[in-house]
Parts: structure tokens; C-alpha cells; sequence
């Protein structure tokens, strides 16, 4: 339906734009950058969205570029595929066009252009990732240097 649609076009936006969502996301991040010895574990329901945008915004502190987060962001349909294209296959017989099967990629896997328009938001409103983690989620120079170290290999 057009209402499923416009959920399924509005759920990103609304991850990164909702102050409560930020308040989140900007606690686990800091927990990351205080984790001094061991390994963390982050997932949600379906381990797609949410901890995709969580994986993101950790790439995105470590200074990932733009194309390997969406790379990154997207191996998300590799591993939900058999079961999308089940259920594609499924709603093509009963007539389904490929908007509606585009509507069954972004909630059983995950919806990558959503994803790199919702990049463009942030873009657009906060400056840039950097500025969106630093202003919105809270992150410090300080802190993002810390994950850098504890997180990357440097030679």
C-alpha cells in the first residue's frame, strides 16, 4: 500500500533524525569509545537497521569511506536474499509489480538507496557525517581519536 511505502521511505530518515534514536545511538557510541579491554556485541531485532546504521556511524568514527558504509551497509540483502526473493517470487505471481517487490527488499533486507539518500541528509543538514557525529551524537575529537586506536590497526 502507498502507507507501507511512505513508512518503508521514512524509516531511515527517522532513524537519524529523531533526537530520541540520537540519544541512543550516541550512548552506545560513547560506551564504545570507554571500552578499554575486550569485544562488543550490538544487534537489534532483525540485526539490519538499526545495528546497520550503529555499524555505520562506527565506520563513519574510524574514517571509513562514504562508499565502503554503504558497501558495508548493503551486505545486509546478501545474507536476507534467499529469503527476499522467496517472498518476491510470491507477491510477482499475485501480480505484484517491482515497486512493491522494492517495498519487500527494504523490510526483509534492508534498502540501500534509502540508505544513501538518508547519507544525503545528513550531508545536507548537519554538515557531514563527521559534523553529525560530533554535534548530534555527541562524539568528541577526544573520543574519535580513542576509537581510532582501539579499533584500528596502524602501522
Amino acid at each position: 500500500t502507498e502507507e507501507v511505502k511512505r513508512t518503508l521511505s521514512a524509516m531511515y530518515p527517522a532513524l537519524i533524525m529523531s533526537e530520541w534514536t540520537q540519544l541512543q545511538f550516541a550512548t552506545f557510541l560513547n560506551y564504545l569509545a570507554k571500552t578499554e579491554d575486550g569485544a562488543v556485541l550490538w544487534h537489534c531485532s532483525q540485526g539490519k537497521d538499526r545495528t546497520g546504521w550503529g555499524a555505520a556511524f562506527v565506520l563513519a568514527a574510524l574514517g571509513a569511506s562514504r562508499d565502503l558504509i554503504i558497501a558495508d551497509f548493503d551486505m545486509s540483502n546478501v545474507f536476507y536474499r534467499a529469503e527476499v526473493e522467496r517472498l518476491s517470487s510470491r507477491l510477482r505471481e499475485m501480480g505484484g509489480d517491482e515497486e512493491a517487490v522494492e517495498v519487500i527488499r527494504g523490510f526483509i533486507g534492508v534498502s540501500t538507496r534509502n540508505f544513501i539518500h538518508s547519507l544525503n541528509l545528513i550531508d545536507k543538514e548537519f554538515g557531514s557525517m563527521h559534523d553529525y557525529l560530533v554535534n548530534q551524537l555527541c562524539l568528541s575529537e577526544e573520543e574519535l581519536e580513542k576509537m581510532k586506536n582501539r579499533y584500528l590497526i596502524r602501522s
